[in-house]
């Protein structure tokens, strides 16, 4: 066999290795009720594009974050980890120098792993991942489709993170005009005023513009020919800046929206009862990946099995907590 033949053959094989492994994408907003999505039953907000995703995919009943805040939900989301062990139960908090995170797991396996828009981690040793920053959706996808051409370019499966900032305070994005305050159905939970009703029509704009950067990277794996072998996830983040949601241990902070679409293995339509954990999704996509963490590396579980439809319990119970007190160690607290 040639030099050349043997070149050829090893591309092809390295080709196919990396079509037969599912690439990742993960979206979601910022600060956004899980039942500010038709799907979990909102009977204003319009979100089409995430309706239609859980319809064709799986929709999760009972996922769990362990804070409702920004810098500890996404540091659990990376790392596998609880809070307490990464020392991020603060807003604007750290983890530890030691902490792994998904760049970690999947880089070994041929993974490049970036995060589009918003940060809110660290150290960088912690979060290695490809930085870019967001921008408006048509920006997001225009740089989402760059490094995945990118990848494929290179014979490398992509994860990606799309970190939306929609449903952030102050709401500014989409159309307010189409939520008229007064033709809005407010929440049984929050007091029905016209201050509400004019922050709720304003948030639920940014809902939509969020449900519309959804549809829009569909589309663009879909343009690719990648959408069959991409798990796409979906997920609002925790509770609106609203009363009894984020900064709580209630459940419209805690309890978040999540949808799976891969057609590969989760039948259209599928619900998933089992409880879920936030720190459970960097083990799912790793096993899916098909690495194998050692036991202790991360606190989270996969829930493949979840994903198959078996009926396989994953958590007995999720853990919720609060604080805005730093963990200087595991010791001391300020």
């Amino acid at each position: 066999m040639s030099r050349l033949t043997f070149l050829v053959l090893a591309l092809l094989t390295l080709g196919a290795v990396a079509a037969e492994k599912p690439n990742f994408v993960f979206i979601f907003s910022d600060d956004v009720n899980r039942d500010s999505w038709g799907v979990y039953g909102n009977p204003d907000c319009k979100t089409p594009n995430i309706d239609q995703l859980a319809e064709e995919g799986m929709l999760f009943e009972r996922a769990y974050c362990t804070v409702a805040m920004c810098a500890p939900f996404r540091q659990e989301l990376y790392s596998g980890r609880t809070p307490w062990r990464t020392t991020t139960l603060a807003n604007h908090s750290t983890s530890t120098k030691d902490t792994k995170s998904i760049p970690h797991y999947l880089q070994p396996l041929g993974y490049r792993v970036g995060l589009i828009g918003k940060s809110h981690i660290g150290p960088k040793e912690a979060y290695p991942f490809d930085f870019m920053k967001g921008g408006k959706n048509k920006g997001i996808v225009k740089t989402a489709a760059a490094y995945i051409d990118k990848s494929v370019s290179e014979n490398k499966n992509f994860c990606l993170f799309l970190a939306s900032k929609d449903g952030h305070a102050p709401v500014t994005a989409g159309d307010a005009s189409a939520y008229p305050p007064d033709k809005l159905t407010v929440p049984s939970y929050w007091l029905d005023t016209p201050e509400l009703r004019g922050h709720l029509g304003r948030y639920y704009a940014e809902v939509t513009n969020f449900d519309e950067l959804v549809g829009m990277t569909r589309a663009m794996l879909a343009d690719k020919g990648l959408l069959e072998n991409t798990v796409l996830m979906v997920c609002s983040e925790q509770g609106v800046q609203f009363p009894f949601a984020k900064w709580t241990c209630f459940d419209n902070g805690l309890h978040m929206g999540l949808i799976a679409y891969y057609p590969k293995r989760i039948k259209p339509g599928s619900r998933a009862p089992q409880l879920i954990s936030l720190m459970d999704v960097t083990p799912t996509l790793v096993e899916l990946a098909g690495g194998e963490l050692e036991a202790g590396e991360v606190d989270g579980r996969s829930f493949v099995p979840v994903l198959d439809g078996k009926p396989e319990e994953i958590n007995d119970y999720v853990y919720g907590a609060f604080t805005n007190c730093k963990i200087l160690d595991n010791k001391k607290r300020i």
